[in-house]
């Protein structure tokens, strides 16, 4: 028999103290060809456990593939306060069993992860009905309003708003940020499918047919069919910060304001969200589920032929329900509010959008026309009248580096995806930090964004200031004494500007005269600096 080890993340859940599962291993051929183990963990773990469970990797549905056909399949039995008491506000991921893949054949044993975030219900939403994940409430709702917008053409107009939002506790240094799929709207009114997709960052449109390019003025929407029901549609992103009795509070939401004309029999909304504490390792950060992570979304499947006002998170036929990722296949969010959070590793992870240093960032928000910087996407200035990302910057643009020293750069606006380059001069850069070569001297640091853009500052590469040393003496008469030069830029030639004595140019040895008073001996480097001591000759007698 072989074994697959199990270990289980503590759970982001406020009260708990031991939770319980049951693990079996799935080979494909037989359901249940391993017994169940419960497992509880210790009190005060969250749920944290690492355990193995027995498996064959005889009884695999193909060997051939060394056993990559196994599942594990974990079920979440039961959550328990300190005092004992079962905790019945959670809402079960697992009902059938979670089911992730696990190497039963693996030479070495596999270990599987899970990163599993529960959903808990809660009377804390702001639509009256909502979720708690983590340390953040949670809501999400669908809503139709059937006659508040006039006919066009005879046609009645819809307005329908999609909306999700969250709320953490600043205090508690908890900063939720949602993720959205795209929204597809799809009809087919007998003569075949016709869809609309928005990208939830940046669609925007009003009052124009859809099916005629030159008097299609949408952006960030994608049509296909003739789809010619679309209105309007705008996107509205924020964050409020504010106080909820004593608690600092941070808002987060995002609605997506549509107005469909026409007859919606035959017209579905589909999109799917979620949420995610940043402060948080796991979950959905930077909008991806990974493979092992059990994670809850928000499924949005709206017949828009029933126009039902407060379509409520959760309540039985809103179309708007609490989920789970749970078949162990890894899901991106290419959406974010605020914007920047969705992750990528390519343009083809971000719809209607490109991947630039590491984020989705949306593109057919720009150039459009505002009156100011809200009219905007999310990172974005209103510059003459048009929508354009921020220009490219560089800082500091200029500063002085002491020989040997360092100095960071950053850089801020343009496209994003920066790389830092020794333009011109001596010494090396260490990614966006110059690093100044044991000579004097100038550089140039240039930074290149993702489109090209490219900014330069000046380093000045500075030595020690030029010094004497001592700067006063006393000297007996006839006697001598050295001085030395340090810093500056060699090679150093040494005087007597004021004053009787004499003084060796190259080595520094000050020569008192034979009579008592005062002199001045000055060095100067092969700059033109100079720097300057004074010599108090004495009679010791």
């Amino acid at each position: 028999m072989a074994a697959i080890t199990v270990a289980i993340a503590p759970l982001d859940v406020p009260g708990l103290d031991v939770a319980c599962y049951e693990l079996r291993v799935d080979g494909g051929v037989e359901t249940a060809w391993t017994p169940t183990t419960p497992l509880c963990a210790a009190h005060g773990a969250r749920g944290q456990i690492s355990a193995e469970v027995a498996c064959d990797p005889t009884r695999d549905a193909d060997p051939a593939t060394d056993g990559t056909q196994s599942r594990l399949i974990v079920s979440l039995a039961g959550l328990y306060g300190a005092d004992g008491a079962a905790l019945s506000d959670w809402i079960d991921p697992c009902a059938g069993g979670c089911a992730l893949t696990a190497d039963c054949g693996h030479p070495a044993g596999d270990r599987v992860a899970v990163d599993l975030t529960l959903a808990r219900r809660s009377d804390r939403g702001f639509f009256d009905a909502g979720i708690a994940v983590g340390a953040m409430v949670c809501s999400a709702r669908y809503d139709c309003a059937a006659g508040a917008l006039p006919d066009v053409a005879g046609e009645p107009v819809v307005r329908q708003l999609l909306g999700l939002a969250c709320v953490g506790d600043l205090d508690g240094q908890v900063d939720p940020v949602l993720y959205l799929d795209p929204i597809v709207v799809t009809c087919d009114d007998g003569s075949g499918p016709m869809t609309a997709t928005f990208d939830p960052e940046t669609a925007l449109g009003e009052d124009a047919d859809p099916t005629t390019a030159e008097e299609a003025p949408w952006t960030g929407v994608a049509f296909s069919g003739r789809f010619d029901r679309l209105q309007q549609v705008a996107v509205r992103t924020g964050t409020v910060d504010g106080e909820v009795g004593l608690e600092r509070v941070r808002t987060r939401f995002w609605n997506i304001d549509l107005a469909l004309r026409g007859d919606l029999t035959g017209c579905t909304l589909t999109t799917r969200g979620t949420m995610d504490d940043e402060t948080r390792l796991g979950g959905a950060t930077g909008g991806v589920v990974p493979a092992s992570g059990i994670h809850p979304y928000v499924a949005w499947t709206v017949d828009l032929g029933v126009c039902a006002h407060d379509n409520l998170l959760d309540r039985p036929g809103s179309g708007v329900v609490t989920r789970y990722f749970t078949d162990g296949a890894p899901h991106r969010f290419s959406h974010s509010a605020p914007w920047g959070y969705a992750s990528c590793a390519a343009n083809a992870d971000c719809p209607a959008a490109v991947c630039v240093a590491g984020t989705c960032r949306p593109t057919s928000g720009l150039g459009r026309a505002c009156d100011e910087s809200d009219d905007c996407i999310e990172g974005a200035l209103c510059a003459a009248g048009s929508c354009a990302l921020p220009p490219l910057l560089i800082t500091p643009l200029t500063v002085s580096v002491p020989v040997g020293g360092e100095s960071t750069f950053a850089a801020a606006g343009g496209e994003g995806g920066y790389v830092f380059e020794l333009a011109s001069g001596s010494g090396r850069l260490d990614g966006a930090t110059y690093v100044a070569p044991e000579v004097e001297g100038t550089a140039v640091v240039r930074v290149r964004d993702a489109a090209g853009n490219v900014r330069e500052a000046v380093v000045t590469v500075v030595g020690e200031p030029l010094a004497i040393a001592p700067n006063a003496a006393w000297v007996p008469v006839g006697e001598g004494h050295p001085f030395v030069a340090t810093g500056g830029v060699p090679p150093y030639r040494f005087a007597v500007v004021a004053g009787a004595g004499a003084i060796d140019p190259t080595t520094g040895v000050y020569t008192a005269p034979a009579e008592p008073g005062d002199a001045m001996v000055r060095v100067t480097d092969g700059r033109g600096d100079g720097s300057n001591a004074i010599v108090h000759v004495i009679d010791p007698q």
